[in-house]
């Protein structure tokens, strides 16, 4: 597998992002073929859909491969620890909200602010950034 991907590197005219998606392809990609793969010229990126946190935080460390979020369910994750991005069929939905939420991370305003009202005020909680107007988004829908 290591030779195949080297002569797809060496022919291709652009960079080369290697998919990690066992569950499709049936072949699962470890973290040592992975680090072979990123010393081959050319090969710039994984699509990360291998679910192993541990593998996910070894690539970013690494740092040799840009490490992009293949589940919706990572992708927060994996910016907050450095990863490059996503690539998420979800995100043709509603770009502008993964645009913000890679900007928000990618600029470190990704601190979610949790308060809690004082007992006898209603006991409601508010998840989520506070805005300029100090009101806070109730949910990932607003």
């Amino acid at each position: 597998m290591i030779d195949f991907y080297a002569r797809v590197a060496e022919a291709a005219a652009h960079a080369v992002l290697v998919y990690d998606i066992r569950y499709r392809t049936g072949v699962a990609l470890n973290l040592s073929a992975l680090r072979r793969l990123a010393q081959i010229p050319g090969i710039r990126a994984v699509k990360d859909c291998g679910g192993e946190a541990r593998k996910t935080q070894a690539l970013i460390a690494d740092g040799r491969l840009n490490v992009l979020a293949g589940e919706d369910h990572q992708i927060f994750t994996t910016l907050c620890q450095g990863g490059s991005g996503a690539i998420a069929a979800s995100a043709h939905l509603h770009p502008q909200r993964f645009v913000a939420l890679y900007e928000a991370v990618t600029h470190d305003r990704h601190a979610v602010r949790r308060t809690q009202s004082r007992p006898g005020e209603g006991g409601t909680r508010h998840l989520g950034p506070q805005r300029s107007d100090g009101s806070r988004a109730d949910d990932c829908g607003e």
